[in-house]
């Protein structure tokens, strides 16, 4: 009996180390929450290219993140130059980038999408917005932030527009390489709009082999058709469509 109390003590005492607990523990994982271009440009009543309801979400993502822990927070930018390619206004200035003859110019309004010269690519005439240094470029000052935040500009190439935080220029911030710098595994997309560059953002995090989630309550989209587009192609990439209900950390 004693040998055989000597064997269980011997095995409590191997099951309460700190190797075997570490072992035991669920690891978890480092959840970032990243906020999409909530701008005043894209925003009601005075936005450029305000999106509708867009206000409603600023409560919502301030409550996600006042309720729930996130390992970083993470702002994205839209921040473009004055000549940027996406504005309709710039259409003669970027002509020679785009398949469109000097006579079809004159047919093409904004909102119209235009295919680019030698490639399949199209680019959406979009009116001006968020040119770096104005107030449609800034962040909604309600939108509660932190010292510790990283704010990640992109579209900031005049002949790139770029929808995702990913893959920004060599010498620019850019969102995946401080997902990894934070040791990033979970990432949390909203912000505006759901049908464009939040949607895209969620996408690359997918692709490039974050868990991707895309918090439909704290996001709002440019156009219904559009949304639906995008909702189809979440669901195939690999995108978790979640609300912030659903959150249990």
């Amino acid at each position: 009996e004693g040998g055989e109390g000597g064997e269980g003590g011997e095995d409590k005492a191997s099951t309460s180390s700190p190797e075997h607990v570490a072992k035991k523990a669920k690891r978890v994982k480092k959840k970032a929450l990243v906020v999409v271009d909530v701008q005043y440009d894209f925003l009601p009543p005075d936005g450029s290219l305000a999106v509708k309801n867009g206000d409603e979400i600023i409560e919502v993502i301030n409550k996600i993140r006042e309720e729930h822990r996130f390992d970083k927070v993470i702002f994205t930018q839209d921040s473009h130059p004055d000549t940027h390619i996406s504005f309709f206004d710039n259409l003669a200035l970027h002509q020679d980038q785009f398949d469109v003859g000097g006579d079809e110019v004159e047919k093409i309004n904004v909102f119209d999408e235009v295919k680019f010269k030698n490639s399949s690519k199209t680019q959406v005439l979009w009116p001006k917005h968020c040119v770096k240094g104005t107030k449609g470029w800034e962040l909604h000052d309600k939108l509660v932030k932190k010292g510790d935040d990283v704010i990640v500009e992109k579209g900031f190439n005049e002949l790139v527009d770029s929808y995702s935080g990913f893959f920004q220029e060599k010498g620019h911030k850019d969102l995946g390489n401080v997902l990894k710098a934070y040791a990033i595994e979970e990432v949390y997309v909203c912000g505006l709009a759901f049908d464009f560059c939040v949607g895209a953002t969620s996408l690359d995090a997918a692709t490039e082999g974050f868990k991707s989630f895309l918090l439909k309550d704290a996001a709002r989209s440019v156009a219904e058709d559009s949304e639906k587009v995008m909702e189809q192609r979440l669901k195939e990439g690999g995108v978790h469509l979640i609300s912030s209900k659903d959150l249990s950390f």
